[in-house]
């Protein structure tokens, strides 16, 4: 049986022939040569076909379930809402072709796009855009999640002076927000939180060591550009930086995003105030950066991991352990919290506002704070997550709330008081002070015997 992309390339249109002169289709030939493509065979039968299907006329043919079809072998009859390997391709498509044009296609004159929200190609000639408005096309796009980025501009001032001030009043907005999480935290622990509470018992045992794992801001803001989830997998291995899926605009330098080293100031704040805890306790404290642990700094140590997977994967390595899940989706680009076993009516999935047909009104995220153990069972590792930094802020106020978590903490306790592993979901919403409304959601309890 011939290959899907030979099959494709090889063409079975009446109008195949006569596509073989056009420029455009040279184009499309040049990409696939090209070393970010050769190697890909997935992508490059994806690239082809909707190029040729548009270049033979016939657009009809290229949506998602022909696609799937055609490209992946798919049966005549699957459906896409259970399978989304073409969405999720497509998004790779559109990195690898920005890689593309800044790299060896950067001095192309027809380049190919493919617009989000369908999989048709768009082939822009830019001797004809430039021709019609007298300078270059400018593609630079910035979003929300591009916060705080040293640029190195491109040579053209005036783009250059745009995307700064658009990068700019991201970070003002986002260190406004940071700010005004870390001087909350602040007032609600004060000099620093109580070693005696016990919570931080548990977790600050006289000489035992306890790290503290601070997130990597970067890779969040690197998957919200992306629109993925960078795996626990990847993220431990490296893997995920030898062919990055965020890259700057064309035309800018800066270094990728999936390189950069920026950590949260809310992080920071809470690790400093606890370093404190530690002293008193006589417990060997420790903070390091997400992207410097290792498998084995789990197996004998306390641990506390602070963010949602996209912002500290490491979380995921207690999924096992635990029933709630926060699970980013790209194509929405929102954060849900999945509910493993739901009990007494609880939903399989906790939506945010928006996108809850129940109109729960979630408006502000979800916090989450969990006990688990650590992998060698001789350990404890306090989670303290977030969907958004509201979702964080709700759950350090809940954590700190002695009156509050001292209930939930009672009903997880032995007779002897020893704390057993539990969940606590949040739901954050603002009352009109601006401090964070934690209201919960659901619990899990698992005393210890």
């Amino acid at each position: 049986m011939m290959p899907t992309l030979e099959k494709i390339r090889a063409g079975t249109s009446p109008n195949s022939s006569d596509i073989e002169g056009d420029p455009r289709w040279s184009t499309v030939q040049r990409i696939l040569a090209s070393q970010n493509f050769s190697k890909s065979g997935r992508l490059s039968a994806f690239l082809l076909y909707i190029c040729r299907c548009a270049l033979e006329d016939r657009s009809e043919e290229i949506t998602e379930q022909q696609i799937g079809i055609h490209v992946f072998n798919r049966p005549a009859n699957y459906n896409p809402g259970d399978d989304n390997i073409v969405r999720t391709t497509a998004r790779q498509l559109r990195q690898r072709l920005a890689i593309y044009y800044q790299e060896e296609g950067g001095g192309d004159d027809i380049r190919i796009e493919v617009p989000k929200g369908g999989y048709h190609p768009n082939f822009v000639s830019l001797a004809e855009e430039s021709s019609a408005n007298g300078a270059p096309p400018v593609e630079v796009e910035p979003q929300p999640g591009n916060l705080a980025l040293q640029v190195e501009p491109p040579s053209e001032i005036n783009t250059s002076r745009r995307w700064s001030s658009v990068a700019l009043g991201l970070a003002l907005i986002c260190g406004i927000f940071l700010a005004l999480a870390g001087q909350r935290m602040i007032h609600r622990f004060g000099a620093h939180p109580a070693a005696t509470s016990p919570i931080w018992a548990t977790i600050f045992v006289s000489g035992k060591p306890t790290v503290f794992v601070a997130g990597d801001a970067g890779l969040n803001m690197y998957n919200n550009l992306a629109r993925t989830q960078v795996k626990l997998g990847d993220y431990a291995s490296g893997t995920y930086l030898s062919t990055p899926e965020a890259q700057p605009p064309n035309g800018y330098t800066w270094a990728s995003l999936a390189t950069r080293r920026y950590v949260s100031w809310v992080d920071l704040t809470l690790a400093d105030r606890l370093r404190q805890v530690a002293a008193v306790s006589g417990a060997q404290y420790s903070i390091k950066f997400a992207r410097d642990i290792r498998p084995e700094d789990f197996r004998n140590s306390n641990v506390i991991l602070v963010g949602a997977p996209t912002y500290n994967p490491w979380v995921e390595m207690f999924d096992n352990h635990l029933n709630f899940h926060l699970h980013y989706d790209g194509e929405r680009n929102s954060m849900s919290v999945l509910n493993g076993k739901p009990e007494n009516g609880e939903p399989t999935e906790y939506l945010p506002a928006g996108e809850d047909p129940t109109h729960r009104g979630y408006t502000h995220g979800f916090g989450y704070i969990a006990i688990t153990t650590n992998l060698e069972g001789n350990g404890r590792v306090l989670l303290v997550e977030g969907s958004t930094i509201a979702g964080v802020d709700a759950a350090l106020s809940f954590l700190m709330n002695d009156a509050k978590m001292g209930a939930m903490l009672k009903k997880a306790s032995s007779p002897q008081g020893e704390i057993g592993n539990f969940e606590i979901l949040l739901s954050a919403n603002f009352l009109k002070s601006s401090s964070p409304d934690a209201q919960v959601l659901a619990t899990r309890l698992y005393p210890l015997n």
